[in-house]
């Protein structure tokens, strides 16, 4: 091979840095590593905003199903029927509570006292304690007690037993001791009866009474005379009158009705001396 000649050899050389001047020109080539790594990156970054892509669009999604629920349930709630509340069980009274244990007596003898009501009581039951009703005032028995028994059903065969029958040479007439009404504030207590009384005042009556609702009222211890009590001047019925018996235990027994209701008012009685100038 012969030598080249200059111009070949600076042709060469011309090319070589032409060659080197476009490697230069050119930007610096990427390497396997940084390329996968790039890439990886990338990928990583795509995920990233598609995650918050994703949450962004899911959040009114999920709010508005949420809410829908709540409705539903709500409604669901309103139409269910309201579960009946099982009624509380009543406290259990006490035993005996309530119950009428006392008979009241009256037209007793003056003589009376606690052996010889025992006595006279002791086949209908025992009675357990005894109180006899005096006068506020002077202290004088006015002939009627108060007789306390175990229960109400020895007190009811009590009276059932012993109304109407004769102790010590009287009488006795006896009921249930059944507590006053509050209309029974009206009824003030009776004073000492008379000896021998066979007449009654009777108040707090009805202005429609007439003789055959007092009569009708009394039965079967009719009164044998009545008088209404009316104005001197106006004549006008003042509410009250008297009745007269045809026996002092006639009047004993009638006296007995002392609170009970008479054409819707509660009757008040009271013993009335018997003056023949008093009617």
């Amino acid at each position: 091979m012969g030598s080249k000649t200059p111009e070949e050899k600076a042709a060469k050389k011309a090319k070589k840095e032409a060659k080197a001047a476009k490697l230069a020109a050119a930007p610096a080539a990427t390497t396997p590593v940084d390329e996968k790594a790039a890439k990886k990156a990338a990928k990583k970054e795509k995920k990233r905003k598609l995650a918050e892509a994703a949450e962004a669009e899911a959040a009114p999604v999920d709010d508005k199903a949420a809410k829908k629920a709540a409705k539903k349930a709500k409604k669901e709630k309103e139409a269910a029927p309201a579960a009946v509340a099982e009624p509380a069980a009543a406290p259990a009274a006490p035993t005996g509570e309530g119950e009428i244990k006392s008979v009241f007596c009256t037209n007793l003898a003056w003589a009376i006292d606690d052996d010889a009501i025992k006595a006279h009581f002791a086949d209908a039951g025992e009675i357990l304690k005894t109180k006899w009703i005096e006068d506020r005032d002077t202290g004088k028995f006015k002939g009627m007690g108060v007789l306390e028994f175990a229960d109400q059903a020895t007190a009811e065969k009590a009276v059932a037993a012993k109304n109407e029958t004769e102790v010590l040479g009287r009488t006795m007439y006896c009921r249930l001791d059944k507590p006053k009404p509050k209309s029974d504030r009206l009824i003030r207590e009776a004073k000492p009866k008379p000896d021998g009384c066979m007449k009654l005042y009777c108040g707090n009556l009805s202005y429609d009474i007439d003789d055959a609702a007092i009569q009708a009222f009394f039965a079967p211890n009719l009164p044998s005379d009545i008088h209404w009590l009316t104005d001197r001047e106006s004549g006008d019925f003042k509410g009250c009158g008297f009745c007269r018996f045809d026996s002092t235990e006639t009047a004993d027994a009638a006296f007995l009705k002392n609170g009970q209701v008479l054409m819707s008012r509660p009757i008040r009685l009271d013993w009335a001396e018997d003056k023949p100038k008093s009617w």
